[in-house]
């Protein structure tokens, strides 16, 4: 690797943006990342571009997300693809992939960038964190309101904000494997049609 480059091509990278969330991409080079991303301000026409590593972290730094191995919270990321087996990928989605379909919750950058890894792996662990974080607290107030009834003996009424909390949370899980469930229909089957001794 040269002096001063950072990455490998094929590396899965992610940079923390402003607001908090994680963007993610392809590295090919310095000068071509490839990104699910768009204006920030117009994600409907969002779709698959290239930036530069520079305009890719945007003042802030990109990291290398690991595959395989062992994971804290979550099952650890699959393994990942050869190199040049990513590269294919990310390449195909930048020529095929069309504006409109991105959604923060079912279809968003981490989700491409899993699906180039992997060859099947096309989920957000962002999303699922959400997910997950939204229904313990969901379940903890839910629980502590029924306790305080038994308690008092005075039957609880559950708080407005538990009941909003759980039926969102619901509408996000429905959201996310909706996307999911259309990525397949059109991209997956795409891909596999176009390259059938190349499955995941």
């Amino acid at each position: 690797m040269d002096e001063g480059i950072r990455f490998t091509p094929g590396d899965h990278l992610h940079v923390r943006r402003p607001s908090g969330y994680m963007h993610h991409g392809i590295y090919v080079s310095e000068d071509r990342v490839i990104q699910f991303g768009g204006r920030i301000l117009d994600k409907f026409h969002a779709t698959i571009g290239i930036a530069s590593l520079k305009e890719f972290e945007c003042n802030g730094v990109a990291e290398v997300v690991v595959h395989g191995g062992r994971g804290r919270f979550f099952p650890p990321l699959p393994d990942a693809l050869a190199d040049n087996e990513i590269i294919e990928r990310a390449e195909w989605l930048f020529r095929n992939y069309e504006p409109g379909r991105y959604n923060v919750i079912g279809n968003n950058c981490e989700h491409m960038a899993n699906w180039c890894m992997t060859g099947w792996y096309a989920e957000s662990h962002q999303v699922r964190k959400m997910i997950w974080v939204a229904a313990t607290v969901g379940m903890i107030g839910w629980l502590t309101t029924a306790y305080r009834g038994r308690k008092s003996g005075v039957p609880a009424t559950i708080p407005r904000w538990v009941v909003g909390l759980v039926a969102g949370n619901a509408v996000v899980v429905f959201t996310y494997n909706r996307h999911i469930r259309k990525f397949w229909q059109d991209i997956g089957r795409r891909w596999e049609a176009e390259h059938p001794l190349q499955q995941g």
